[in-house]
């Protein structure tokens, strides 16, 4: 669904006019005027238009929303709903319109692939049916410094700086393991990558040696005699289904 703008307004022409009855000043006051007709100006009206033009179509798109859920009433299992009727998910209670003929459905709009959510959820549960979205576009959580993003085509994304607990540093050349656990639930293992935070010499580095599809090890390195905090940040990509 597009989101409404607000149009910033258009910057005022803050030099002096040209006066028709001083010509000493008149061509180099209209040169400013003329300068700002093609920069300010164009540039705002130009920006204008286009704020405008979304909105129509924010609200051309509202109104058909407001159409589609007009009096539609909470999901009932017992009923059989024709293709274009409405109904309120009990689960999510989002709108949604049938798309298919099909008979009684005894399965909640929220996750049938005989229905289709009426607008477009941006942030929140993201979820699919045999493949097909049926969530929102983007879902968010987050446990301490980990953060987990799932798109709706499947995508998974995570990301945490990471402190190793019980482990003040290394201070003579050698190695110690980490082990990290997902918060994602990822279908199979994901692509890592880890970084060293702390330093950018080339003598401190983190690696990930193990990785499946609930968590990923692997060993902080340390080939200098200069003292080494235990903390990386790690990336994870791969897919939620």
């Amino acid at each position: 669904m597009t989101a409404p703008v607000t149009p910033s307004p258009i910057i005022a022409f803050s030099g002096t006019l040209p006066d028709p009855s001083d010509p000493t000043t008149y061509g180099t006051r209209g040169r400013s005027v003329w300068s700002w007709e093609v920069g300010d100006l164009f540039n705002g009206m130009n920006a204008l238009g286009t704020a405008t033009y979304t909105n129509a179509v924010a609200a051309a798109e509202s109104a058909e929303i407001a159409t589609m859920t007009a009096g539609a009433l909470l999901w009932d299992a017992a009923t059989n709903y024709t293709t274009g009727q409405s109904a309120i998910s009990p689960i999510d209670m989002q709108t949604y319109r049938r798309k298919s003929p099909g008979g009684v459905d005894a399965t909640d709009p929220s996750v049938s692939a005989l229905w289709t959510r009426v607008g477009l959820l941006i942030v929140g549960p993201v979820s699919q049916v045999s493949g097909i979205p049926t969530g929102a576009i983007m879902e968010h959580s987050t446990t301490g410094s980990a953060h987990a993003v799932k798109l709706a085509d499947g995508t998974a994304i995570e990301y945490v700086y990471y402190a190793q607990s019980g482990s003040s540093g290394l201070t003579t050349p050698g190695s110690v393991p980490f082990s990290y656990s997902y918060i994602t639930e990822f279908i199979s293992s994901p692509s890592v990558s880890v970084n060293y935070v702390g330093g950018s010499s080339a003598n401190w580095r983190a690696e990930a040696e193990a990785n499946g599809i609930s968590g990923v090890a692997g060993f902080v390195h340390n080939t200098s005699g200069g003292s080494l905090g235990l903390s990386f940040s790690l990336q994870a990509i791969g897919r939620w289904y």
